[in-house]
């Protein structure tokens, strides 16, 4: 691999400890002619936007971790350079602080830009550098604990920026690794279309998020203070008039489920603060900027005059976008996000659906596609982070959906490079995050295993074996009579229900669930067929062996002869709960020896018998449970129906985190996420050829529905 960045060295505006850190960087360079085969290489710690003559280059970097930098390298047209003068401009940014979506390195900045092979520019004493950037940092607002910060800018920061030599630092010593995904694509300003405009009053908050919540709105109609289209971008512009109040508001529309950079275009006529907001839903009558402890919303202050403004350092995920413009006149040209996505093609749709179950699957696969970007993304708006458990699910369904398997390997290594101490994996990559749940770094194993049997990847499969060994050997140590006890240090959570959640009550030191037992079977199961898959006989016999001593000991653990079914925990409080996911998992897990005993269970799910039901987020081990018996299968096409007919008829553009909506989580429930996508697996099952043999003791009917 030839080597990189041999003239440049690490640079930053400063040695600081400061979060929030923004840094711009300049390099001019002169070219008697111009050149060919153009190529900009740079890694940033953690987010970069860069520049070349003036010219955006649409690319971001890839989440990485600081023991394992990544940098990317993107080809720029020829006609990018010319002879004379050429600028290369990097807004570099570093959050500096842990969160569930980034591990807290060092603000720095590499870079190297080539023609023809020369090195042109590079990052080091020939870089000019400025804190002037407009942006606010240090503690601002942040969207989340997980998304960690918003921003705050101010245009006349930005104007007549002093420049200074960059700072140089030391040599980090770890080898840069090329960039494993393609570049995200980022497309054109998408239409937004005004809904709500009128008259605020500002309210008395520090945060944005909470002044745009508790302000005090009265509507105009659009024809009273506007002048221009409902819809944007607009060449003219739309104007806005009012004398009353603080400011005028309005809120647009982006008429779908969107992840992508800001967007800004406007002009006032003196300067000016303007909030945004994004989110997904109006329940408020308003963008819903302030949830918990949570902030969607962003701070801008105008110099005057026009004022264009692009922030492609973080998404946000939103439909709607709602700005309090503190002025009494204002044009706006245009409000939204250039969406950005991982560039992947969906596959052909199976045949046979009807019309209901075509909305539903189209949605399923936008919902997958809203959730991938440098890694997978339980959601783009509330957290943006790639949790084992979730990715899992999106890997599963995005095999059917798209075909592509590369993304989900980088996802699959991402997560191994997490490896703890204390042989788990982090709950999220690359991040660091004071909590665990140990049920995730089983379901990783799990996750290898289906991409061994999609892909036959054994030398991927051979990288990770260290990181699966690792994980069953700590397992191994927290088994007590033939099963894993809980640890109260850890978050034992399975899923959104109570006594699943592993909120309260917390089970004890020694007691054991079975939602962990059947993730932990599962595990080795896939495991056994890991070590087979590189030859390893003597692994492979070993996971075997200890599946069959589990097996044992959960049935004697949990099973009921009077239920005929088997019990959540050992905990007395939990002990007579005998909750839906419990029994999925047996089933799914092959802890449930006997055939016919087996089938018995499986035909007592469609009842509704076991409680609490299944949330979205493993509605997929219902499925799989269902899938096996072929007169069941119309049960889980009605049951896919019931839970996704609902939010389709309401209009979803991407399917929500629970049933419950928005509403749910105190009013945080996220409206697009990943792990929600699962009608695409089933109704691939069902109906696609794609190796899945259609039952021939079903035929369709008239209107698309299976009939037994």
């Amino acid at each position: 691999m030839e080597p990189v960045f041999k003239e440049a060295r690490r640079i930053w505006t400063k040695p600081t400890a400061q979060p929030n850190q923004y840094g711009l960087f300049r390099q001019t360079f002169f070219l008697e002619k111009p050149l060919k085969k153009v190529r900009l290489r740079l890694r940033a710690d953690n987010r970069y936007a860069a520049e070349l003559n003036g010219r955006w280059i649409p690319a971001q970097q890839y989440a990485d971790y600081p023991f394992y930098p990544v940098y990317d390298e993107i080809e720029l047209p020829d006609d990018w350079l010319s002879e004379g003068e050429n600028t290369l401009m990097v807004l570099g940014y570093c959050q500096n602080e842990d969160s569930s979506t980034y591990r807290k390195g060092e603000p720095s900045l590499i870079y190297e830009l080539t023609g023809e092979g020369r090195v042109l520019a590079a990052s080091g004493t020939a870089t000019l550098c400025t804190e002037q950037t407009g942006f606010i940092c240090g503690s601002v607002e942040r969207f989340s604990g997980q998304l960690s910060y918003s921003f705050r800018y101010d245009a006349a920061r930005a104007f007549n920026p002093l420049y200074r030599p960059a700072w140089l630092l030391p040599d980090e010593g770890a080898a840069y690794h090329p960039r494993p995904i393609p570049q995200l694509e980022t497309g054109q300003p998408t239409r937004a279309r005004i809904v709500a405009q009128g008259v605020f009053r500002q309210a008395e908050e520090p945060e944005s998020g909470r002044r745009m919540q508790a302000a005090w709105l009265r509507h105009k109609p659009f024809a009273q203070i506007a002048r221009g289209s409902a819809w944007l971008p607009s060449e003219e512009g739309t104007a806005f008039s009012c004398g009353e109040g603080d400011g005028i508001y309005v809120v647009l529309d982006l008429s779908e489920e969107q992840a992508g950079y800001l967007l800004l275009d406007l002009e006032t006529p003196r300067p000016c603060r303007i909030d945004g907001g994004v989110g997904e839903h109006l329940e408020d009558l308003r963008v819903r900027t302030a949830v918990g402890g949570r902030n969607f919303a962003f701070t801008l202050r105008t110099a005057g005059g026009r004022c264009r403004f692009f922030w492609p350092i973080k998404r946000l995920g939103c439909r709607y976008l709602q700005l309090h413009v503190e002025s009494t006149r204002v044009r706006l040209y245009y409000a939204g996000l250039r969406p950005v996505e991982y560039p992947v093609s969906a596959g052909r749709m199976p045949e046979g659906l009807d019309g209901l179950q075509r909305r539903i699957y189209t949605v399923s696969v936008e919902t997958l596609r809203r959730c991938m970007h440098e890694h997978y993304e339980d959601c783009p708006w509330r957290e943006q982070a790639l949790y084992a458990m979730d990715s899992r699910n999106q890997m599963l369904f995005g095999y059917d959906a798209f075909g592509e398997t590369v993304f989900p390997r980088e996802n699959l290594r991402l997560l191994s490079l997490g490896l703890r101490e204390d042989g788990l994996l982090e709950l999220c990559a690359p991040a660091k995050v004071p909590t665990n749940i140990p049920a995730f770094s089983l379901i990783w194993i799990t996750a290898l295993a289906e991409y061994y049997e999609k892909t036959g990847d054994r030398a991927f499969i051979r990288d990770m074996l260290p990181v699966v060994r690792r994980v069953l050997d700590i397992f191994s140590g927290w088994e007590g009579e033939g099963l894993l006890r809980n640890r109260p240090e850890y978050w034992n959570f399975y899923e959104w229900n109570p006594g699943l959640d592993g909120v309260a009550p917390r089970i004890g030191q020694g007691e054991a669930d079975a939602p962990l037992n059947a993730f932990y079977a599962m595990a080795l199961r896939a495991a056994s067929a890991l070590f087979g898959a590189v030859g390893d006989g003597q692994a492979t016999a070993c996971a075997r062996q200890r599946v069959r001593k589990l097996q044992r000991a959960y049935r004697q653990a949990f099973y009921s002869p009077e239920r005929g079914a088997y019990r959540l925990s050992t905990a007395p409080e939990r002990r007579e709960v005998y909750a839906e996911l419990t029994q999925v998992l047996t089933l799914c897990a092959g802890l449930c020896a006997d055939p016919a005993e087996q089938e018995a269970l499986t035909r007592r799910l469609p009842g509704g018998e076991f409680q609490p039901s299944v949330t979205l987020s493993h509605r997929i081990y219902y499925y799989q449970a269902l899938l096996r018996y072929a007169d069941l299968i119309p049960e889980a096409m009605r049951d896919v129906e019931v839970h996704w007919g609902p939010m389709a008829f309401a209009g979803a553009t991407a399917f929500w985190e629970t049933s419950a909506g928005a509403s749910d989580f105190e009013d945080a429930g996220s409206l697009c996420h990943g792990w929600s996508a699962a009608p695409v697996y089933v109704y691939h099952r069902v109906f696609a050829g794609d190796g899945y043999p259609r039952h021939p003791e079903l035929h369709v009917q008239g209107n698309g529905r299976l009939q037994a």
